[in-house]
C-alpha cells in the first residue's frame, strides 16, 4: 500500500501513553495519541461520543514538551466502534505568521521524538 500522506507522521509507542484532549461540542474526551504530523492526529480513545464523524468540528490541546497548543479542527474519520482510533486534521489559523508559529512548534517536536526514536534504535542495536 502507498503511503499518501503529505507529510511526514511519528508513531508513539504504546506505552507511556500520550494524550491529547479533545472538545467535539459539548464533549470533552482524552485520546491517546497514536501518530502525530503538522497537519493532523491520529487518537485513540475508549469513548467518543455518538455524534462524532467525518466532517464534525472540534478544537484539540496538546502539549508538546511543555509547550501547550489549542488548534481547531476536524475530524476526517471514525470513530466506527468502541476503543476505535479517528483522524483529526488541523484546521489553518487565522494568519500566515500563526500558521508558521504552529508549524514550528509542531516540527521541533517531531524531529526530536524521531531523534529519540532512532537513538533507542541505535542503541539497542549496537548496545
Amino acid at each position: 500500500m502507498d503511503n499518501r500522506r503529505n507529510d511526514y507522521r511519528h508513531a508513539f509507542p504504546t506505552l507511556p501513553p500520550f494524550h491529547a484532549e479533545c472538545e467535539i461540542l459539548s464533549d470533552k474526551i482524552v485520546g491517546e495519541i497514536v501518530d502525530l504530523s503538522v497537519t493532523g492526529v491520529k487518537l485513540r480513545a475508549a469513548e467518543w461520543p455518538p455524534h462524532a464523524g467525518a466532517g464534525q468540528a472540534l478544537r484539540i490541546h496538546l502539549c508538546l514538551a511543555g509547550v501547550p497548543l489549542t488548534m481547531d479542527a476536524v475530524l476526517i474519520h471514525g470513530p466506527h466502534e468502541r476503543n476505535a482510533v479517528i483522524g483529526i486534521y488541523f484546521l489553518p489559523m487565522e494568519s500566515t505568521a500563526e500558521n508558521e508559529a504552529r508549524e514550528k512548534i509542531l516540527w521541533s517536536y517531531l524531529l526530536h521524538e524521531q531523534w529519540k526514536s532512532r537513538k533507542l534504535e541505535l542503541a539497542r542495536k549496537y548496545g
